[in-house]
């Protein structure tokens, strides 16, 4: 039996896009929309706040909630090229 408690870690690919400001206009959360038009929020997303607009990889536990939306907690994160040349990676949190 599996323990349900255990978050199973996965990959999702995108570009990094602010959904949130304050009243100055400085980002306070981001999400990540993957090229088949899917949103993922981030939930330790003030880790990324300098990282706008880059396409990334990025793994970690999903949780998808019962309306379906999904929020990921970034373990590991790398920028990626629109090219499709291989991630470029960068140290795990």
């Amino acid at each position: 039996m599996k323990n349900k408690n255990r978050r199973e870690t996965h990959t999702v690919e995108g570009i990094l896009i602010p959904c949130a400001w304050d009243d100055e206009g400085i980002v306070l959360e981001m999400e990540i929309q993957t090229t088949n038009e899917e949103t993922y929020s981030i939930e330790n997303s003030e880790f990324f706040l300098n990282m706008v607009g880059k396409c990334i990889q990025a793994s970690g536990p999903i949780i998808t909630s019962k309306k379906g939306d999904k929020r990921i907690f970034i373990k590991k994160i790398a920028v990626t090229e629109n090219d499709g040349r291989e991630a470029a990676p960068t140290a795990p949190l």
